[in-house]
């Protein structure tokens, strides 16, 4: 099975680096709009059996602007279209810049197309691929239990973690680590993780990152961004390059 990951695309207008440009949105709105697009091809052309959001579609949970709801429905809309003809599986986690409550139970997400995933859960697929779904909102002790659960149990041949967490350790900003969440250690599979804008790879955890730059901040090590194919027969991560990264 192929698997497309991104996440943290946060969508809204974007003061920085944004213009007025046509229909009222602005630039960076345009932006994603042309990334997704993208998406769309590389969908078309890689044939994905699955296709994950890792979190954060938007940027503000408590407040959606007409003009970036307007912005995610025409991209995730038009994903769902391509998703649909390819029978690709979609699967969006919440992240905390979704959330209105605290447990997550009110998210933007609900407006999507595709499952909207707010709570632990594994879900297996064919193939005996299990897919762990990790939230933002997990309590670290259920997080214990599903990954105890997951390890001694014949759920599969092949397990996979996806999450939206803190995870301790991993890179706020580059040489800046988070000092508190999940320890590293405890993730045993092959872990794909979204809340995380810099791309990078610790022990078995590979943050995803922003596909794009969001910010000046964001440009203080030109890390390549795009999206990534996990094949989980050949255990090969490929990183698709985002042509619209600004």
């Amino acid at each position: 099975m192929k698997i497309l990951l991104y996440g943290d695309t946060q969508i809204c207008p974007h003061s920085e680096w944004s213009k007025p440009v046509e229909r009222g949105l602005t630039s960076k709105l345009s932006m994603y709009l042309k990334f997704f697009s993208w998406i769309n091809e590389l969908i078309d052309s890689e044939k994905p059996d699955v296709c994950i959001h890792l979190g954060d579609v938007f940027e503000n949970g408590n407040s959606v602007d007409t003009l970036s709801m307007f912005t995610a429905a025409e991209a995730f809309h038009s994903q769902d279209r391509y998703l649909g003809i390819n029978h690709v599986e979609d699967y969006k986690l919440v992240g905390n810049h979704d959330v209105y409550s605290r447990d997550a139970s009110v998210h933007t997400l609900a407006i999507l197309p595709g499952t909207a995933i707010s709570s632990l859960r594994t879900r297996t697929f064919k193939d005996k691929l299990t897919i762990l779904f990790v939230p933002w909102g997990t309590k670290e002790g259920d997080l214990d239990e599903m990954l105890s659960d997951l390890e001694t149990g014949a759920l599969s041949n092949t397990k996979i973690i996806v999450s939206h967490v803190e995870i301790e350790g991993a890179d706020l900003t580059p040489g800046v680590a988070q000092v508190r969440g999940v320890p590293l250690d405890k993730f045993k599979y092959p872990t794909f993780s979204g809340h995380y804008h810099h791309p990078d790879k610790k022990g078995n955890v590979t943050f995803v990152g922003c596909p794009f730059y969001l910010d000046y901040r964001d440009q203080i090590t030109p890390i390549p961004r795009g999206v990534l194919i996990y094949d989980t027969e050949s255990k090969e991560t490929i990183l698709h390059p985002n042509p619209h990264t600004k």
